[in-house]
C-alpha cells in the first residue's frame, strides 16, 4: 500500500509515545492470573489448530456458501438478513469449516522469510555473502501482528520438529533470534504473556537511562536458583552476562533465547551490537530477525524517538520486518527507512499488504457543545468535486482512502447505497451469499458510478426529503416507499443532546476515550465532579469496606497464631492457618475487587474512580492497583458472559495507547479535542482500529476534525479567512 507520509503534529504538543518503560511493565508479563487469562484466549488454542492457507479451500467455502443461500419471505426476517452481511461477523475468516487457517498475508510473509533463510543458508555453504531482507508487513489493525510474530518463532523457526496440526512441514532454524520491537506497554506486556503462554523461550531488554540497559531471563526459563541478575549496563556487557547465566544456571535454551522482547531504545542499541559483532556471535546480525512493530508511531512528534529510529534501520540485520496498518510502501518512504549504507550488500525490499475490508463497522459522530451529530461517511466531503478527486482518483492514496471509508457505513446505509430495496428476489439472493469483504469491495465499486444527483441526495438532508417525496408520489401506484434511495432517516439520524463525556459511554461494551490527561478525564467521567456529593458517600463507602477488611485481617492473623500454637501441640496435622493464608479482598463492585495489602499507597479518589468502573492508562509511572484492573479490562471477552455490562467499562488512555492496545470488548471510542488536534492521519487510523468489534467513533470537536480523521484532510482556515477558495492540505 502505498500512502504519502509527510505531515505529523501541528499543535506543539510534546506527546510522549510510550517508548520509556519502566520495571513494573516488565514485571507485569509473567503475572500468573494473567497468563491463565491467556492461556485460555482463542488465540491461544488457534496456534495449535491454525493451518497454512490453501486458496482452493477458500473457492471452495465461497461456491458452498452461495449454494447453501436462502433469504426469508418475511420482509423484516428477510431486513433483518440482509443487515447482518454487514456486520463484522460476516466476515471471510469466521465461515471456514473445520481448523482454521492463516490468513493469506501470513502465510506469504511465513514463506518469504522461509525462502530467503534456506537461500542464506546454501550461500554460507558457497562462501557467498548475504543480502538482507526487508519486508513491509502492512496488513489492517487488529489483524493479527503479534500473534504472527509467535507463530513464525513456533511454527517455522523453532529447533524442534514442528507440530503437525499447522506447520507447513518446515525444520526449523534453531540459530535465528527473533528480535521483537515493542512500540508500547500495551504490546510489551501482550507478546511477553504470549511467549509465557506458549512456552517461547526469551529474554526481555529495557532501557534504562541513557547507555544503562537491563537485559533479564524471567522466571519460566531458569530450571535453577542463582543467577538472578537485575544489574544494569551497556548492551553488549548486558547480553553476553544473560547468556552467561544461562548457561550457568542451565536455562532452558541453554543461555541462548529464541526470541528478545525490547523497548525501542534497547532495541537500537542491540542493533548496534549486532552491526559490530564477530561473525561467530550469537547476536551477530547474521544471526538476526528483527520484527519491528508499529515502528512509525510516533516519529512525527518526537525528533529524539525519530533518531532513534533512523539507527535501528541503519544496521537492519539479515531480516527485517516493518509491521504496521499504516506504513506506506517502499517508493513512498524517506530513504533512511530502506537502511541501505555504503558498503552493505544490496538489500532486498518485499512488501506484504492486506487491504483492510473487513475492519469493524465504526459509525462517525461528532460531539460538538454538548451535542452529539451522527455523520454518514459521504457527509465528511465538501463537495461532490471533492469526492470525486479524492476516493476516485489515480493512486493507491485515493484506493486506500476508498477501502478505509467503506467501514463507516451503517447496515441500512449500506443496503441503500447498494440499492438492495431495487433488487429482484434473484439479485438479493445472490448478495446474500457475499461476505463482508466482497460486500465492501461492492461499496467501493459504487463509489465510481455515484452521480452528483445522488451525492446531494446523501449529504443534503434537505435534497434527501424532496427526492423522497417526489419517488413518494410517483411511485404510490406501483411499489412502496421503501424502494427510495435516500431514506432520510437512514442518512440522517437524529442529533441527541450529551451535556458530558459521561453520556457517551456504552451501554453494552467498553467505552475508550483517548486524551492528553488520562487520569483527569477518568476522574471527569467518574463523577468526581458532576456529583461531588455522590463521589463523598462512595468514598465513605469504600472505607468501611476497607475497614472490615483490616478487621477480618486482624481476626485471621490472631486465628492464625492459635493454630500455629496448637500445631506446636499436635503435630503439623493443623490446617486451619492454610485455609487462612488468602491475601485479604475488598469488593468496590461486583467483578472489581482489590487486596488489601496493595492499596495502602492509593488515593481514595482512585478506588472511587475504580469503583465506578473507569480505568485508565498512560506512559507514566502508575498506580499499581489500577494497572492490574486495567489489564483485566484489555481481557474481558463480552461473548464469555452473556452479553452483560464489563465490570470495568471505560477505559481513558492517552496517545501511548492508540497504537497496539487490543480489547475484545471496545465497542465505542472517543477522541478528545486536545489530543485528536495533534494526531496524523495514520495516528487517527489507528485509534479507530481499537474498536474489535461493530460499533461507534465519537470525535469531540468540529467537522475540520472529522476531515482529518476519515480522510487526512482538514480545510486551510487561514485561506478562507482572507477570502480565498477553500485550500485542502494533507495531514499524512
Amino acid at each position: 500500500m502505498a500512502f504519502a507520509l509527510t505531515g505529523g503534529s501541528t499543535s506543539g504538543i510534546n506527546l510522549d509515545v510510550g517508548s520509556s518503560l519502566v520495571k513494573s511493565d516488565w514485571d507485569d508479563i509473567d503475572r500468573k492470573e494473567i497468563i491463565d487469562k491467556v492461556r485460555s484466549s482463542f488465540n491461544y488454542t488457534l496456534l495449535r489448530k491454525i493451518r497454512p492457507y490453501d486458496p482452493n479451500e477458500e473457492e471452495k467455502l465461497a461456491a458452498q456458501l452461495s449454494s447453501s443461500v436462502k433469504l426469508s419471505d418475511k420482509p423484516k426476517d428477510r431486513q433483518q438478513q440482509l443487515n447482518q452481511l454487514w456486520t463484522w461477523v460476516n466476515r471471510r475468516a469466521s465461515k471456514i469449516r473445520g481448523p482454521p487457517m492463516r490468513y493469506p498475508a501470513q502465510q506469504q510473509l511465513l514463506d518469504l522469510v522461509d525462502k530467503h533463510l534456506s537461500m542464506c543458508l546454501k550461500a554460507e555453504a558457497s562462501n557467498k555473502k548475504l543480502r538482507s531482507l526487508s519486508v513491509i508487513l502492512s496488513t489492517p489493525t487488529g489483524s493479527g501482528k503479534t500473534f504472527t510474530a509467535v507463530m513464525m518463532q513456533k511454527h517455522l523457526l523453532k529447533s524442534v520438529e514442528p507440530e503437525k496440526d499447522g506447520s507447513g512441514g518446515q525444520i526449523g532454524f534453531p540459530n535465528m533470534i527473533l528480535l521483537y520491537s515493542v512500540p508500547t506497554k500495551q504490546v510489551l506486556k501482550r507478546v511477553g504473556q504470549e511467549c509465557e503462554a506458549h512456552g517461547v523461550v526469551y529474554w526481555t531488554a529495557a532501557s534504562i537511562r541513557d547507555d544503562a540497559f537491563e537485559v533479564r531471563r524471567p522466571y519460566s526459563i531458569r530450571t535453577e536458583r542463582g543467577g538472578k541478575g537485575g544489574d544494569m549496563g551497556p548492551m553488549a556487557e548486558q547480553l553476553e552476562k544473560t547468556n552467561s547465566r544461562g548457561k550457568e544456571f542451565h536455562d532452558l535454551g541453554g543461555g541462548k533465547p529464541e526470541m528478545i522482547i525490547a523497548d525501542i531504545r534497547a532495541t537500537a542499541a542491540i542493533m548496534a551490537v549486532a552491526a559490530k559483532a564477530e561473525p561467530g556471535s550469537m547476536f551477530h546480525a547474521r544471526n538476526l530477525i528483527l520484527y519491528f512493530d508499529e515502528p512509525n508511531m510516533g516519529i512525527d512528534h518526537d525528533a529524539k524517538l525519530r533518531e532513534t529510529v533512523q539507527s535501528i534501520t541503519s544496521n537492519s540485520p539479515l531480516v527485517t520486518i516493518l509491521a504496521s496498518a499504516t506504513l506506506p510502501d517502499w517508493p513512498d518512504l524517506e530513504s533512511w527507512w530502506n537502511g541501505q549504507m555504503p558498503g552493505k550488500q544490496p538489500i532486498i525490499y518485499k512488501t506484504i499488504s492486506q487491504r483492510p475490508y473487513e475492519l469493524p463497522m465504526s459509525t462517525l459522530n461528532l460531539l460538538h457543545n454538548g451535542v452529539v451529530h451522527p455523520r454518514n461517511p459521504l457527509q465528511v466531503f465538501r463537495s461532490f468535486e471533492e469526492f470525486k478527486e479524492l476516493i476516485g482518483g489515480e493512486g493507491d492514496l485515493c484506493k486506500q482512502r476508498a477501502v478505509l471509508l467503506t467501514r463507516h457505513f451503517s447496515e441500512a446505509q449500506a443496503g441503500e447505497f447498494l440499492r438492495f430495496p431495487r433488487m429482484s428476489e434473484s439479485e438479493l439472493s445472490d448478495v446474500a451469499a457475499l461476505d463482508l469483504r466482497s460486500l465492501r469491495m461492492k461499496v467501493e465499486e459504487r463509489f465510481h458510478s455515484l452521480t452528483k444527483e445522488e451525492f446531494q441526495i446523501f449529504t443534503s438532508k434537505a435534497a434527501a426529503v424532496t427526492a423522497a417525496a417526489a419517488a413518494a408520489t410517483a411511485n404510490s401506484s406501483s411499489s412502496s416507499s421503501s424502494s427510495i434511495i435516500g431514506t432520510p432517516a437512514v442518512w440522517f439520524n437524529t442529533p441527541r443532546k450529551a451535556p458530558s463525556l459521561r453520556d457517551l459511554v456504552s451501554k453494552k461494551g467498553v467505552t475508550m476515550v483517548a486524551t492528553l490527561n488520562p487520569l483527569e478525564m477518568a476522574l471527569v467521567i467518574a463523577g468526581k465532579y458532576s456529583d461531588p456529593d455522590g463521589w463523598a458517600q462512595t468514598i465513605v463507602s469504600i472505607k468501611e469496606k476497607i475497614s472490615e477488611a483490616h478487621a477480618a485481617k486482624k481476626a485471621r492473623d490472631r486465628a492464625a497464631r492459635r493454630s500455629q500454637k496448637k500445631d506446636k501441640d499436635e503435630g503439623p496435622e493443623g490446617s486451619f492457618g492454610d485455609e487462612m493464608m488468602g491475601a485479604i479482598q475488598v469488593t468496590l463492585k461486583p467483578g472489581v475487587w482489590v487486596f488489601l495489602d496493595e492499596i495502602a499507597d492509593s488515593e481514595m479518589d482512585t478506588l472511587a474512580m475504580l469503583a465506578k468502573g473507569v480505568a485508565f492508562t498512560s506512559c507514566g509511572v502508575q498506580d499499581d492497583v489500577v494497572k492490574r484492573i486495567y489489564q483485566q479490562a484489555l481481557l474481558f471477552v463480552p461473548e464469555h458472559v452473556g452479553g452483560s455490562l464489563p465490570p470495568v467499562n471505560v477505559l481513558v488512555v492517552d496517545y501511548s495507547s492508540i497504537y497496539g492496545t487490543d480489547c475484545p470488548a471496545v465497542d465505542t471510542i472517543v477522541l478528545c479535542a486536545d489530543l485528536g488536534r495533534s494526531l496524523s492521519w495514520p495516528d487517527h487510523q489507528q485509534f479507530l482500529g481499537r474498536l474489535r468489534r461493530d460499533g461507534t467513533a465519537i470525535l469531540v470537536g468540529d467537522d475540520r476534525l472529522l476531515r482529518r480523521a476519515v480522510i487526512g484532510l482538514e480545510q486551510d482556515e487561514a485561506a478562507v479567512a482572507g477570502g480565498g477558495a477553500p485550500k485542502q492540505k494533507a495531514l499524512l
